[in-house]
């Protein structure tokens, strides 16, 4: 009986914890200029589906065509440093080379042709010997210096966070910036580096925050960073209205990845998201066109 007693204290306990914990309020975060206006369209490594993906000559045409309010790309580090806008580790899927990034200079990198393996129909190669190049992300900041860069980190390296740094500050584009990695240690770095930069949330970051959403204790997680740049899948769960409601009530934008497919967009856009990744931004353009009609 003693134990029976004891029991239903600690019981009641936590049950108490728990109500207190759910009175915490949410903490918000404070907007960071790059959100200031529209940010709701992102081209997915410069919209992939329609050009040469993460090459400048992608983002240029999507910049002419007023597709996107985000260029998204990711980037890897050469043998000598350089900072290159690529999403594969290796250069095989998108090149004619072959290998890892990681193993190749600057100098070879840039002798390769970027454009060699698009296709739309898998029969023509409309890109092919373009002068299409791998470049560094210093030639994306110097071509498009008023655009919005969504930039991943791919490797979990905090050399690549050093590196990103040095690149933001010497194009002074500090406010027109997300960045980070699904890389937690990677995200710490960059955050000490440059806090003034808008980020989006490392997977162990995501994990928590939804999970304690879900728990009802949304309040007392410590969110570092300002943007989950998250999937319609997030584990076990799926994104739904409470967790756009409670990112809104925190100033947490939501950002899903990658959506290709027009319906998708369209219940994504009516449950309330702050932004669309999509390999097709024309498709996403002519969905936002037709409903503002």
């Amino acid at each position: 009986m003693k134990f029976l007693k004891y029991f239903i204290i600690f019981i009641l306990f936590l049950i108490g914890i728990y109500f207190l914990l759910t009175l915490v309020p949410f903490k918000i975060k404070e907007q960071k200029e790059v959100f200031s206006s529209n940010a709701f369209r992102i081209a997915h490594r410069c919209g992939k589906d329609m050009f040469p993906e993460n090459t400048l000559f992608a983002c240029k045409k999507i910049v002419e065509r007023n597709l996107a309010d985000f260029l998204e790309m990711d980037v890897h580090l050469t043998k000598d440093d350089h900072l290159v806008v690529l999403h594969d580790a290796t250069l095989d899927r998108t090149t004619n080379g072959t290998g890892f990034v990681k193993e190749k200079t600057y100098e070879e990198v840039l002798k390769l042709d970027a454009g060699y393996k698009f296709t739309i129909n898998g029969n023509e190669f409309p890109f092919r010997s373009k002068g299409i190049q791998i470049l560094e992300l210093d030639e994306f900041f110097k071509e498009l210096p008023n655009s919005k860069y969504y930039i991943e980190i791919k490797p979990d390296d905090l050399k690549a966070a050093a590196k990103l740094n040095s690149v933001i500050r010497k194009f002074d584009m500090e406010k027109k910036v997300v960045v980070g990695s699904f890389n937690h240690a990677v995200l710490k770095e960059l955050q000490q580096l440059m806090p003034e930069v808008a980020f989006f949330a490392s997977r162990k970051e995501i994990s928590f925050w939804v999970l304690f959403q879900k728990l009802g204790i949304g309040g007392v997680y410590p969110f570092s960073s300002d943007t989950l740049a998250i999937p319609t899948k997030l584990g076990i769960f799926d994104l739904d209205q409470l967790l756009v409601e409670n990112a809104k009530k925190q100033n947490i934008k939501i950002h899903v990845w990658t959506i290709n497919e027009g319906n998708e967009m369209l219940s994504l856009i009516k449950l309330g998201v702050n932004g669309i990744m999509t390999d097709k931004p024309d498709l996403l353009n002519s969905l936002l066109d037709s409903k503002s009609k």
